[in-house]
């Protein structure tokens, strides 16, 4: 009788090709239909490889931040706060040229800057306590043909949470996101 190893690692190899889901984000993140999950895992995660951007839990393991913003006939742009090396929190903002409802496209714009202990220990706690990201589910219904689609992802413990928003206006989420403008500018 032959060996079958290599045809059953082949296959454990391709479903582990198959099943991508989970590796950016958890799946079941944005939706409970897993093929509209799989839609925005999809179109989230080119944009974020177009932005050169790796999953959160290969970049830190301490606790971390991401806020991608994919506007409809707008330039896509992400906002990450995560530990770098020796524990030092850099703020990183980037965005390319293509469109956030459609192409990715190249980074154009890139700007990263340290913040000190104090500074990140508020935003995180402004974000675990005040805005309750943890817990925090997807409501990323499209209402409009013209608008954002905002991704957001909270690392810590070494747990990934993720979920989106559609077009936020106003709200802990939406101050999150001006004050790490403000702090980038």
């Amino acid at each position: 009788m032959k060996n079958k190893s290599p045809i059953v690692l082949i296959f454990v190899l391709l479903l582990s090709c198959a099943s991508h889901q989970g590796f950016y984000y958890p799946s079941g993140s944005f939706s409970e239909d897993s093929r509209t999950d799989h839609f925005k895992y999809d179109w989230y995660v080119d944009h974020l490889k177009s932005m050169k951007e790796k999953p959160l839990v290969e970049i830190t393991s301490g606790k971390a931040l991401r806020i991608l913003v994919l506007p409809t006939s707008g330039r896509p742009e992400v906002l990450r706060l995560s530990a770098e090396e020796h524990g030092v929190y850099q703020l990183f903002y980037l965005q390319t040229n293509g469109v956030g409802g459609g192409q990715s496209g190249e980074i154009i714009a890139e700007k990263r800057k340290k913040l000190d202990n104090e500074r990140v220990e508020e935003i995180f706690s402004r974000a675990n306590d005040h805005c309750n990201i943890s817990s925090a589910k997807s409501h990323g219904v499209i209402e409009s043909e013209e608008g954002e689609q905002w991704v957001l992802e909270w690392l810590s413990e070494g747990r990934l949470h993720a979920f989106d928003l559609w077009s936020p206006q106003k709200g802990c989420f939406f101050n999150l996101y001006k004050q790490l403008s403000a702090l980038i500018s």
